[in-house]
């Protein structure tokens, strides 16, 4: 059992608990009114967060003893079908564990849950599922100063396992000559510890291509993106000088 899945289960013993179906029902119908329900499978490493997915409830039949999801704006649903998933909506606080029945790339259907938790702001703050960007407390841990981009600007990025895989651009939040930062909309886009390449800028090639690793995937203030933090193989010039 993981560290994370060891602090989930200590917290929800004193949780309250909902067994009955028609309740069960109710709750989970709850689910079609908001926007975005966390997807997540327990990591076997006991060191590494759990990679949140964002989907919507897209059916639900407790009688028939399943529910289904998809993914938000058509993003992968990168899960182990053998695997059971956490489901948590951030907006009322239920969260529930199931065995997944049917998985696809982007939609996926559940066994339904024999018990839901009515969880407190308190518990889900102390997961730390989605940890929060903080510029201050990670200023010390990098060796050079970063410069944030003044204009807009955007990196193409291309991951490094396939050659042949198409750059996509995503907005340039800073850099500096040993990393930078871009900006998701997704958390599960990227992996921690996923190797990278930096191929453009503002689509126009750049002459050194620009390979590194990410190191951290942080919530940003505005809750609608996500800041990728890579640190380069070697230390390059600023692209943005």
């Amino acid at each position: 059992m993981s560290l994370i899945t060891r602090i989930f289960m200590k917290r929800l013993l004193n949780s309250h608990r909902v067994f009955n179906t028609q309740d069960i029902e109710r709750y989970i119908r709850q689910f079609y009114d908001h926007d975005k329900i966390w997807l997540w499978q327990d990591s076997l490493n006991k060191n590494e967060k759990p990679i949140i997915h964002f989907a919507k409830l897209i059916k639900e039949n407790i009688k028939s003893r399943h529910i289904e999801f998809r993914s938000i704006e058509q993003h992968i649903l990168n899960l182990k079908p053998e695997q059971s998933v956490n489901i948590l909506s951030p907006t009322s606080l239920i969260y529930f564990q199931c065995a997944i029945k049917r998985l696809e790339s982007y939609q996926m259907m559940l066994n339904s849950p024999k018990e839901i938790f009515l969880l407190t702001q308190e518990i889900v703050n102390s997961w730390n599922l989605l940890p929060a960007e903080d510029e201050l407390a990670n200023k010390h841990l990098r060796q050079a100063p970063r410069v944030q981009a003044k204009i807009s600007k955007r990196i193409g990025i291309q991951r490094a396992i396939d050659p042949m895989e198409r750059v996509i651009e995503y907005p340039l939040y800073d850099m500096s000559q040993t990393g930078a930062g871009f900006l998701i909309s997704h958390p599960s886009e990227f992996e921690v510890n996923q190797k990278l390449i930096i191929k453009t800028l503002d689509g126009k090639a750049i002459a050194r291509k620009i390979r590194g690793e990410i190191k951290g995937i942080r919530e940003m203030e505005d809750k609608n993106s996500f800041k990728v933090g890579i640190m380069f193989d070697t230390q390059e010039k600023s692209i943005l000088s």
